[in-house]
């Protein structure tokens, strides 16, 4: 499923799949636009340049701190001022709209707007412009992303972040390594007050309390990535009682090592225990997916149903920070494909939770560490 933006010839799904896909109206809820850097804005430089190792079909990073270390590459340096946020934001959305995409929650890393030539307000403008202009149907929310220790170097900027009406909500990102400091409870509160939704990356990396303490310290709605929570019955529970959305990224977890394949993913397992998982791509420049990749990849390699995947879309808009009027449409669309697609869901068995539960999600040692150098952009997700 190759993209314009992303080119790479290493997955084909099934025509008969591949059409399924195309029809699923879809959300993008975990996105790093930084992170999407279209492919076509490096061949504008250099039009004989290779595709990226790293989209190589069975390409894996050795850890996190690899994978920061590829955003290490001054090419990934692209997000400099407004007018670069508006074109790149132009192509990413077009090429969502084009996958049947119709809501979108964009995380842009607050340090590197907040440095851009033109200053925060004119990058978060550029991106609706881009919106506009190119995904005229398209829903989009912003949300500026920051890391677990940013306090120190930004706090500033951040209780600026409380003022911008062009800001939709805030959340943390990074490496799971730094505990969450103090600062950011009372933060998040803050922007709650100012109407501003709240979130966290946790348990893609980090331990299940990780994720325990977004979901009952920092008061939010939704996780990005989530995964350890399999690991604990009672949280996964806390988690379904709360309604807490976790925007999966498979593809990713998978390229990290978060997990041992996709066979393995525990997506299934907290699906169908009632949890609201969504599926995203998280940064896509760097894992080399798209959206319908992501969606065919579910069915084929992770192990859900054609029903089940309909219902990750349907969460997709029942989280969707929209309108019950503006989700009426897709749920319709989505009811529909799900009557063709009619049967038993497939229960989670007590052998295939208990294995997952007692297992680790990543190889032993393989902790995240080993952090390179840099800007801190560049240790951010």
């Amino acid at each position: 499923m190759a993209s314009p933006l992303y080119p790479q010839p290493t997955f084909a799904a099934d025509p008969e799949l591949a059409s399924f896909v195309a029809q699923i109206p879809k959300t993008e809820t975990h996105l790093h636009l930084e992170g999407a850097l279209p492919f076509l804005l490096l061949q504008e430089k250099d039009p004989k340049k290779p595709l990226p190792e790293f989209w190589a079909a069975d390409f894996r990073y050795r850890d996190f701190g690899h994978f920061l270390g590829k955003i290490l590459d001054p090419e990934a340096n692209y997000y400099t001022s407004a007018a670069h946020y508006g074109r790149a934001a132009g192509l990413i959305f077009g090429g969502l709209a084009a996958q049947n995409v119709r809501y979108v929650e964009s995380i842009v890393h607050l340090p590197t707007i907040v440095e851009a030539d033109g200053g925060p307000l004119a990058v978060l403008d550029a991106i609706r412009q881009a919106a506009a202009d190119h995904a005229p149907g398209l829903s989009l929310k912003i949300k500026a992303g920051m890391t677990r220790d940013n306090w120190a170097t930004h706090a500033g900027p951040i209780q600026e972040a409380l003022k911008w009406k062009e800001l939709d909500g805030v959340g943390i990102h990074g490496t799971e390594e730094i505990p969450f400091e103090p600062w950011t409870a009372a933060m998040w509160r803050r922007f709650r007050d100012a109407g501003k939704f709240t979130e966290v990356h946790a348990g893609e990396f980090g331990s299940v309390e990780s994720v325990r303490h977004a979901a009952t310290v920092l008061g939010v709605d939704r996780i990005e990535h989530g995964i350890a929570a399999v690991k604990d019955p009672e949280l996964m529970a806390l988690l379904k009682e709360k309604k807490i959305g976790l925007d999966v990224c498979p593809i990713s977890n998978w390229r990290l090592r978060a997990v041992e394949s996709l066979a393995a993913h525990p997506l299934p397992v907290l699906h169908r225990a009632g949890l609201l998982c969504t599926l995203s791509t998280d940064d896509p420049y760097f894992f080399g997916n798209t959206l319908s990749e992501e969606y065919a990849r579910a069915v084929r390699d992770v192990g859900l149903s054609r029903a089940e995947v309909l219902q990750l879309a349907r969460n997709g808009f029942e989280v969707a920070r929209i309108p019950d009027a503006a989700k009426a449409e897709p749920l319709a669309e989505l009811a529909r494909l799900a009557a063709k697609e009619a049967g038993p869901r497939v229960p989670a068995g007590r052998e295939r939770v208990e294995e997952l539960q007692a297992a680790p999600l990543r190889p032993a040692g393989e902790t995240g560490r080993n952090l390179p150098d840099g800007p801190d952009f560049l240790r951010t997700r």
